[in-house]
């Protein structure tokens, strides 16, 4: 009687892990079975697209995405991807979505990654809210500075665009992705090449003004604005390193030197389109502030 009270004992227990296991796979079975599909089309597309197969990469991507709504890594992939290959609406519709899934702790990235996607179409005021949640997320990021300095560039707004390159100076490549650090030592390679060239061969306008867009795009915008000064002072009044003087004059608030400036550049290059744009705006700046205000009405009790 023992041993048959115990044979039993071990049938039922079995029986009960069977059926233990028989529900797992009936609740968790299908979703278990997803997740490896999903792997596996995300392997896939990523070396179909260290291939260049961008296409068939974006098809994968695209399933991974359409099993899991909130999966972010194959959503980034995905946008990087449609970037690639210039379907631009596309990329844009996925960083979007790509931030409001992702969780607090990964916002930065996909909003850098939407800052990027709105610059590359040309949508400043977008780029521009981008990099300030950015900028609200992480301020001591670097990338999410550089994002804003483009965008306020590209809006005019030259007093914004100098404070954030004086902070993407002062935080060099802090807080921000590989490709960002990687873009910003090239640059500042750049710099040192310029700078060895000019020592030793001396600088022509065009490498002055060369060295002072690397200056630029690495935040040092004094040095900068001293290169582009040699630029336009040495063999004649080079155009673009004339045009940053202006923007630097503006973005101090000094519009008659601005205005100098831009008027200096269209003289030498009448089709500079930023610089009628900018020396028109001064010019309506510069009268608004010069028309005298309404005295009050003396005789009026």
């Amino acid at each position: 009687m023992t041993e048959l009270r115990r044979s039993l004992i071990i049938w039922s227990v079995l029986m009960a892990l069977f059926l233990v296991f028989i529900i797992w796979v009936n609740r968790y079975g299908d979703r278990a079975v997803r997740v490896m599909e999903s792997r596996m089309k995300l392997t896939r597309g990523l070396k179909l697209e260290s291939s260049n197969k961008l296409d068939d990469a974006i098809r994968n991507y695209e399933d991974v995405v359409s099993a899991d709504e909130r999966a972010l890594r194959p959503r980034v992939l995905l946008v990087r991807a449609y970037m690639k290959v210039g379907s631009f609406a596309e990329a844009l519709s996925h960083a979007e979505r790509a931030v409001e899934t992702a969780p607090p702790r990964r916002q930065l990235q996909v909003l850098l990654l939407l800052s990027g996607v709105c610059r590359e179409m040309g949508l400043w005021n977008k780029a521009r809210v981008a990099s300030e949640r950015a900028i609200q997320a992480s301020s001591r990021c670097a990338e999410a500075h550089y994002g804003m300095a483009k965008a306020a560039e590209a809006m005019r707004m030259y007093a914004r665009m100098v404070e954030a390159l004086d902070k993407v100076a002062r935080l060099g490549a802090r807080g921000s992705s590989a490709e960002y650090e990687a873009a910003r030592r090239r640059r500042r390679e750049e710099i040192a090449e310029y700078k060895t060239s000019i020592k030793e061969h001396g600088g022509s306008p065009e490498m002055h003004y060369k060295l002072g867009v690397q200056y630029k795009e690495t935040g040092l915008w004094q040095d900068a604005v001293e290169a582009f000064k040699k630029a336009a002072g040495s063999g004649g009044d080079y155009a673009d390193a004339t045009f940053w003087l202006g923007v630097d004059a503006e973005a101090k608030g000094d519009l008659d030197s601005a205005t100098v400036q831009y008027r200096r550049v269209v003289e030498t290059c009448p089709n500079h389109l930023n610089a009628l744009i900018n020396l028109k705006r001064c010019l309506l700046l510069k009268q608004a502030d010069e028309q005298p205000h309404d005295a009050p009405d003396a005789t009026r009790k």
